[in-house]
């Protein structure tokens, strides 16, 4: 199925998508370059999704399961991750400037070079993220899990780090 069909079933909501995904057994939604912006996609299924260079601005994925997900590249500037599950997606080049990403898990996720710059990391779980040359100048990572987390060549000039209890961060090697 083409990356356009997949984009209109989207639009459609959340509950249209799911059910086509569940009844189809989609092993992954075709959405590469899609535009997906404003739209609302609360609790969305969108494992293994191919969104590469996709366009999800102002987008509401609250609580949206995007594990495994490729989004290199993907504007996501102004969107609504909250909760949202994005566990070994790889969104390096991603820009999340603008996004509101509280309690979202980005656990063993590529974020290579990705733009978090001033963003709100607030209860994160980031813990094996790999975020090696990732723009994160003002970014507050708040009581975020951090544990073998990679900064290594980070951008991370004013940013706040408060460690979850009982977490290390422990800077990769240079």
């Amino acid at each position: 199925m083409e990356a356009s069909t997949h984009a209109d079933i989207l639009k459609e909501g959340p509950h249209v998508w799911n059910a086509f995904v569940f009844d189809a057994s989609l092993p992954s939604a075709q959405l590469r370059d899609a535009d997906l912006s404003d739209l609302t996609l609360r609790r969305v299924n969108l494992v293994n999704a191919d969104l590469t260079g996709a366009n999800l601005s102002t987008t509401d994925l609250s609580q949206a399961c995007l594990a495994d997900a490729k989004l290199a590249g993907t504007h996501l500037n102004g969107a609504i991750l909250n909760g949202a599950d994005l566990s070994a997606a790889d969104a390096s080049g991603a820009d999340f400037r603008g996004t509101r990403l509280n309690g979202i898990n980005l656990t063993s996720a590529m974020l290579h070079g990705a733009n978090f710059e001033g963003v709100d990391l607030r209860r994160a779980t980031l813990s094996g993220a790999c975020f090696q040359n990732a723009h994160l100048s003002g970014a507050r990572l708040y009581r975020s899990a951090l544990k073998k987390a990679d900064f290594s060549g980070a951008h991370l000039t004013n940013a706040e780090i408060l460690e979850e209890a009982g977490a290390a961060f422990i800077p990769a090697a240079a």
